[in-house]
């Protein structure tokens, strides 16, 4: 998008250039009560004041004192694939990471039915693909979240589901951005379903406990966030 707006700014700059004597000259032909060329400068000084609000945002989006995201995803490999791309494409794009969330781990002793015993065989593969290099999520700080037998919603399940997400063995990772005093922007992103609402509710709960003034906001049109809280 910032590249967009400079080619089109850019452009627009060159027709206002080009044209400029064309447009006085019309105007003064047809005696217009109106300024073609007034009109192109509002337009010219609106794509600029967009330009710089979008240059500040990319800004912030690339600060790593302002800003971290974090992925979210399950131990399946198509779920792993896919936080792999997103994690590559941000990267690409100098928005820093530093965090990864899998959802829904099940315990092999405890997947007692043949399905969920050959599911949690196959997490635990992918889950050693992470640990092991296999993956360039590997690089990222991972928290390990079980699997809950009952959708955790509300305030007091979202806390339960944040003790287990960023505390424990795994409070070691979140501890430098749970416990900053600066004002920061935290994304959560990752392939649908694995539960990215959850994550991003009990990681705001988890904020604002610690006595952050939080904000959490969702892009999805859907009200998933307003139905978890």
């Amino acid at each position: 998008f910032p590249e967009f707006l400079d080619n089109l700014l850019g452009k627009v700059l060159a027709l206002k250039a080009r044209f400029s004597g064309a447009i006085k000259l019309l105007s003064g032909v047809l005696q217009l009560n109106i300024d073609p060329e007034a009109k192109l400068d509002i337009a010219v000084e609106k794509l600029q004041k967009w330009q710089d609000r979008v240059a500040e945002l990319q800004r912030l989006l690339t600060d790593p004192d302002a800003t971290d995201f974090v992925v979210v995803g399950i131990p399946s490999r198509l779920a792993v694939a896919e936080s792999a791309r997103l994690l590559s494409a941000l990267v690409e794009q100098d928005v820093p990471v530093s965090h990864l969330v899998v959802n829904q781990i099940i315990d092999e002793e405890k997947g007692s039915a043949a399905y969920l015993s050959r599911l949690a065989a196959e997490q635990q593969k992918e889950l050693g693909r992470l640990d092991g290099g296999g993956s360039a999520l590997g690089q990222l700080l991972l928290s390990r979240v079980p699997f809950f037998e009952t959708e955790l919603r509300g305030v007091f399940p979202l806390k339960y589901l944040a003790t287990v997400a960023f505390g424990g063995d795994n409070a070691d990772a979140w501890s430098p951005l749970l416990d900053a005093n600066d004002e920061k922007f935290v994304l959560v992103g990752g392939k649908g379903g694995v539960g990215k609402t959850s994550t991003s509710a009990a990681l705001a709960l988890e904020c604002a406990e610690r006595g952050a003034a939080t904000l959490v906001v969702s892009t999805d049109p859907a009200h998933s966030l307003g139905d978890a809280l």
